[in-house]
């Protein structure tokens, strides 16, 4: 009897010993009815998302991080790696703008997933939108930390679809969701969507830039199947090549109307089904709609149009072109600008 009791009391002495150590590192778990598991580290003002275990396979449900936070009285920062692994039953997730952080993989191997709000795209949101952005800032390098697929991992999975993301002059295999096709990214304040952020990502269709978001970084579409993109009053500037290769963009798919840019960038709707366009912007970059399906143009409050920036447009008629220049400024016409028909534009 005596052996017994010794036993149990150093089973006892065990977990107490677990309990003090938990308690040393500064861990403070908290389970909600949602399922989502939480816990404070030892220095964090915030709290980190490192599992999930609600829902039955088969149920869809719907999982707003902020609410959870919102409802528990915490700040949520971060998602750790492997946090939704193999998770079967989420269809779409909302993170909060309070999140500054989400690991490498923390999406990694949901396999019914069909829509995520996220408040920057990667690791964080520091990226730089275009080249040389800021040169002297390590953490805003153009790296697979600053892509979208970073958040999903690179381990192949039943049900996975196979991404070969590009940035810069590398490029990796990521595996999505297959089932994902829509993204909306709300930022906290403003933000630029990064360099190659969506580039090369054939399955997402809706992609949504809520209000902060105010550039559209260099290749960030490069290749994507995006059908329909909501562009936020923020916006400003669209980089060089924003949509190069985007072929499933068309018409009623976006629009700039509302929207004052400073720049598009040169090849940045190169080739794509774009029919009819009416944007004010001040800068059109060379090739910035070269090739494309262009039937009517209407360009207001402009300063400088680029070389060939509307050339090989084989349905766009001088007629259909309607240029009207910034307030006491003089047009600034690149070369060829409107391909054949540069010499019958009036403006």
């Amino acid at each position: 009897m005596k052996r017994l009791f010794k036993i149990f009391a150093l089973a006892a002495l065990g977990v107490a010993m677990l309990a003090m150590a938990a308690a040393c590192n500064g861990e403070t778990n908290r389970t909600g009815e949602t399922g989502l598991l939480v816990k404070r580290f030892s220095g964090d003002e915030y709290y980190t998302v490192y599992g999930y275990n609600g829902g039955f396979e088969g149920e869809s449900s719907v999982l707003d991080i902020g609410a959870y936070a919102e409802e528990h009285n915490i700040v949520i920062g971060r998602i750790q790696e492997g946090a939704f692994e193999d998770n079967n039953t989420l269809t779409e997730i909302i993170v909060p703008s309070t999140v500054e952080t989400i690991d490498a993989g923390a999406f990694r191997s949901m396999r019914r997933l069909e829509k995520i709000t996220l408040p920057f795209v990667g690791l964080n949101a520091d990226s730089d939108s275009y080249l040389g952005e800021s040169a002297d800032a390590e953490d805003k390098a153009v790296d697979s930390e600053r892509i979208f697929c970073h958040i999903f991992g690179t381990e192949e999975f039943e049900q996975g679809a196979a991404v070969t993301a590009n940035y810069g002059s590398s490029t990796a295999t990521y595996y999505l969701p297959y089932t994902l096709t829509e993204v909306t990214i709300a930022p906290a304040g403003d933000y630029g969507i990064p360099m190659y952020a969506f580039s090369g990502v054939a399955q997402l269709s809706k992609i949504t830039l809520g209000e902060g978001v105010n550039a559209i970084g260099a290749f960030a579409f490069e290749n994507c199947g995006v059908q329909n993109i909501t562009l936020p009053s923020t916006l400003k500037n669209i980089y060089d090549s924003a949509f190069v290769g985007a072929t499933a963009l068309r018409d009623n798919g976006i629009s700039f109307e509302g929207l004052t840019l400073e720049k598009i960038g040169a090849h940045a709707f190169e080739a794509t089904g774009l029919t009819s366009l009416a944007v004010n912007v001040q800068t059109i970059g060379e090739y910035a709609f070269a090739g494309s399906s262009l039937k009517s143009v209407t360009v207001t409050g402009v300063k400088e149009i680029g070389a060939w920036a509307f050339a090989e447009c084989e349905k766009l008629e001088a007629a259909n072109v309607s240029i009207t220049v910034m307030d006491g400024e003089t047009l600034v016409m690149g070369t060829y600008a409107f391909g054949s028909i540069t010499s019958d534009i009036e403006y």
